[in-house]
């Protein structure tokens, strides 16, 4: 049995804890509660021990710990009451003048400066209080950041501040504590703010100067930091982030497509905070992760954009996994640090109607497309976005022409091999299925019939050309670009190659450049001429047979039927469809 004389060991599972409650007079001062204690109401620390008689005796270094904390945190606590006073008592008739602005101030200033010249001070005692001072350095650089924003915004009021830490509701605060009634639209409400606006400036330059080691911090006169430097730090013997990130791969069953921008967040966490032990990383880690991601732009032509909220939550949720997982395993102590972080407080709400949804292409745009260079004729294969007169017959024709009557997607596309099209059986189809170019969605296949306008524009004769020449793929100029370790079931790393990056760039962007001027990205991409090919179909049968050839499948049962569906049935069904109207320059002459 556990000994009644150390009452705060619980179990968590099969492993005993040591837990504690926060008492109330830290509680209340919610900047100290926040930086000794992450705001968190209950100190836990596991004990990592199954044993009682174990747990027991672990639990005194822990018991320690946190008097020392306690202690630590009851000393920073200032009562800034009696100055405030003092400032009050030289108001004459209780008014707000210069002298009461001038006296409540300074003394803030002093408060303030004390504080942080005990924070640096015992900065340098042992990782965890180094650890409270960069929170709290970090928590006033973002303060800082988010009133100079605010100024530089010619649309800003003032009076709209309710943060406890902006001047503005300070000085709120100071009026309605000592019952001053002063209007906000006064002249004296606005000397305070300015008054407040300046201390905070000069309380700015001593923070860098103690950065700086420019001016010499107040030591602490307590002996008892020797004693908790050489105490256990729990957070500091987790594994590294990165350690756990590739357990949390091990295990996870996400797609290989969520992994890659998974990892693309967590190296750029690591290269913003550092590859810290799991346990050590803090709110203010991730506070500090969003403001640099945050700064990032991306290019629309010669504009530079913000980033978006969704991709800044993609980020977040990157770093936010392998933490959850971490709790889960017992590995460290919840709650995670991400959680209260919303992107919104980093990123202006962009309007919805500068971001459209993705959708197909009308018949007037598709007359568009296949009316550039790339199906028309170009100068040369060099200059291939001049108007000219030779003919391509390669992926840059054939891709854009075979997903307009086919509605594959760009990697099912681009890992089709030539065996797959059989234009010989009495019912041409292609038999799309999973190879050792990539996957396809679910693992399964599916049949397309070839329309007959594919082989009125040469289709025939460019998939014998590739059989004289004893190609594998379809478009064996469609060079794959990705990483094998993470090749996607659907290939999406084929869908982000330079040629398509060419084309919903170069062909989609230079011809609706004064379309979507205004807009921040174009609705329509290489991705359009599946949705466009699926409205072709549904206009001669909607429902089921369409949803085969797309492989648009709505449930288990839908998905079981879909699946039988035989050329046979198919291409009587749809092999005459035809864009109406739509002339695409064609390739039957070429040799």
């Amino acid at each position: 049995m556990i000994n009644k004389s150390i009452p705060y060991i619980k179990r968590r599972g099969e492993v005993f804890q040591y837990v504690r409650r926060i008492p109330a007079d830290i509680v209340n001062d919610s900047s100290i509660f926040e930086i000794f204690f992450g705001s968190k109401p209950v100190f836990r620390r596991s004990l990592r021990t199954k044993s009682p008689n174990e747990a027991q005796i672990n639990s005194l270094a822990i018991e320690r710990e946190f008097d020392l904390l306690i202690n630590q945190a009851r000393q920073q606590i200032t009562k800034p009451s009696s100055l405030v006073s003092a400032a009050v008592s030289l108001s004459q008739n209780g008014a707000l003048d210069a002298l009461v602005i001038s006296k409540f101030v300074e003394d803030r200033l002093q408060i303030q400066r004390l504080s942080w010249q005990r924070d640096f001070a015992w900065s340098a005692i042992n990782i965890l209080n180094k650890q409270a001072l960069d929170a709290k350095i970090e928590r006033r650089a973002e303060q800082r950041s988010i009133l100079r924003k605010r100024s530089a915004d010619s649309a800003y009021d003032p009076l709209s501040d309710k943060e406890a830490w902006s001047p503005v509701q300070i000085a709120r605060d100071f009026i309605g504590d000592n019952r001053f009634g002063t209007d906000e639209t006064s002249m004296e409400f606005a000397a305070l703010v300015r008054a407040i606006v300046d201390q905070e400036a000069k309380l700015d330059d001593l923070i860098n100067q103690m950065i700086k080691g420019d001016a010499v911090p107040e030591m602490p006169s307590s002996g008892m930091w020797a004693k908790k430097s050489e105490l256990p730090n729990d957070e500091e013997a987790t594994p590294l982030f990165s350690k756990v990130v590739k357990q949390f791969e091990g295990i996870s069953s996400l797609r290989p497509r969520t992994i890659k921008k998974y990892r693309r967040a967590q190296s750029e966490f690591i290269n913003v905070v550092g590859d810290k032990p799991i346990g050590a990383i803090s709110k203010s880690d991730i506070t500090k992760f969003m403001d640099e991601i945050s700064k990032r732009r991306i290019t629309r032509g010669k504009e530079l954009l913000q980033i978006t909220q969704g991709t800044l939550q993609s980020y977040k949720v990157g770093v936010s996994a392998p933490l959850e997982f971490a709790i889960d395993r017992d590995i460290i102590e919840g709650p995670n640090p991400c959680g209260g972080i919303k992107p919104a407080r980093w990123c202006v709400e962009v309007d919805k109607l500068k971001i459209p949804a993705k959708r197909p292409f009308s018949i007037s745009e598709l007359q568009r497309v296949f009316a550039h260079p790339w199906f028309a004729g170009v100068r040369s294969k060099s200059r291939c976005y001049d108007e000219g007169k030779l003919l391509l017959n390669d992926m840059r024709y054939w891709a854009p022409v075979v997903a307009a009557h086919t509605g594959m997607r760009a990697g099912e596309l681009a890992g089709l091999e030539v065996s797959d099209v059989k234009l010989e059986d009495k019912f041409p189809h292609i038999h799309l299925v999973p190879n050792k170019f990539r996957g396809t969605k679910n693992g399964e296949g599916r049949y397309i019939p070839i329309l007959d306008v594919l082989i009125e524009l040469g289709f025939d004769k460019y998939l014998t050309g590739l059989s004289k020449r004893g190609e594998t793929r379809l478009f064996p100029d469609w060079e794959y670009p990705g990483d094998d370790s993470l090749e996607a079931e659907i290939g999406d790393e084929w869908a982000n190659t330079k040629w398509i990056r060419a084309f919903n760039r170069s062909v989609i962007g230079k011809t609706f450049k004064e379309d979507f001027r205004d807009l921040y990205r174009s609705p329509i991409s290489f991705h359009s001429f599946r949705g466009s090919f699926k409205t072709l179909l549904t206009q001669a049968h909607p429902g089921l047979l369409t949803n085969s050839v797309i492989g648009h499948y709505q449930d288990a049962l839908d998905r079981a039927y879909l699946s039988k569906q035989t050329p046979a049935e198919l291409y009587p069904a749809f092999h005459d469809l035809r864009y109406p109207d739509l002339k695409i320059p064609c390739r039957r002459h070429l040799v």
